[in-house]
């Protein structure tokens, strides 16, 4: 890797630290840097495009000398990028307002509107259905199982209780989605933008203010960066005033957005149940508690 950053780069390397399987912290004698290694080769038109648009609210991913953001290596790829330092000690509730914030820039930056062919939205319509009646199935099927158990665990029980809320979960997020057909029915453009992707707090970084780890990005409606931020884990819908705050102070979305993301938001995931009752119960009390926290913002939107 020493010899290709050279050769592709005129960056003379004096160390490399492996920061994961993927990941490298380059030392020159001038300065430091990242090289990501990708399998990926759309990044580069991609790369190119958020320069054209001159968006600056992403890390910015330096050009070899072939005028070039991806360098072959290994059958692969790595782009280079400066390495920036980011600070810890900044408040979660910040982050989350500054990471909205940044993606409303990116979308904002980066809106256009593309032509549609009669098939798309009703290809959608076809796998979104698919996938809602696949979890309507495995929720289905639980509750029968466990309808004919006698003697049954507090888990078990627990599900049985609150079976009802998936199931009315499952059945707004197909409400949703038929309402959404319904209005796509002539539609024969949509406005996509750059989807970060990736939603990750330590990605947010304050000096300069812009969002690292960029390999994720891809053109979509607005609200598929919106849902994969709700889907995460480590984020919870009670931060939506955050959100009305920042994203939708810059951002409006078009009714058939809102419809998409409200069917979404609803479909809810299949959880697996093992026979550790704790955890079967955590991971019910957390879906039911995503599940309420869906309702309340839903409302809002």
């Amino acid at each position: 890797m020493k010899e290709l950053i050279y050769q592709y780069y005129q960056i003379d390397v004096i160390g490399i630290i492996k920061i994961s399987d993927r990941v490298f912290k380059i030392k020159s004698y001038n300065d430091f840097y990242v090289a990501k290694i990708v399998n990926n080769y759309e990044l580069e038109k991609i790369f190119y495009n958020i320069d054209a648009m001159q968006i600056n609210v992403l890390v910015k991913v330096l050009l070899n000398i072939k005028r070039q953001y991806l360098t072959s290596y290994k059958h692969q790829y790595i782009y280079l990028m400066p390495f920036l330092e980011n600070k810890n000690d900044i408040p979660v509730e910040i982050k989350i307002k500054k990471y909205f914030e940044l993606i409303a820039y990116l979308h904002n930056q980066s809106f256009y509107t593309i032509k549609v062919n009669d098939q798309y939205f009703q290809q959608l319509y076809e796998d979104l259905s698919k996938i809602i009646q696949e979890r309507f199935n495995y929720y289905q099927q639980l509750i029968l199982k466990y309808e004919k158990i006698s003697f049954r665990s507090p888990s078990q029980w627990y599900f049985i209780m609150n079976y009802h809320h998936l199931y009315e979960a499952l059945e707004n997020s197909h409400n949703y989605l038929r309402q959404f057909i319904d209005l796509t029915n002539d539609y024969t453009d949509m406005r996509i933008c750059f989807n970060y992707q990736n939603f990750d707090l330590a990605h947010v970084l304050m000096k300069p203010y812009c969002l690292l780890a960029i390999d994720h990005i891809c053109m979509q409606m607005p609200i598929f960066d919106l849902y994969s931020v709700f889907e995460n884990e480590k984020f919870s819908l009670f931060n939506e005033d955050i959100l009305w705050a920042t994203y939708f102070q810059l951002i409006t979305l078009k009714n058939h957005e809102k419809i998409l993301l409200k069917c979404l938001l609803y479909m809810i995931p299949c959880i697996e149940f093992t026979n550790d009752e704790i955890d079967n119960i955590l991971l019910l009390t957390k879906l039911l508690t995503y599940i309420e926290e869906v309702d309340h913002f839903i409302r809002q939107i």
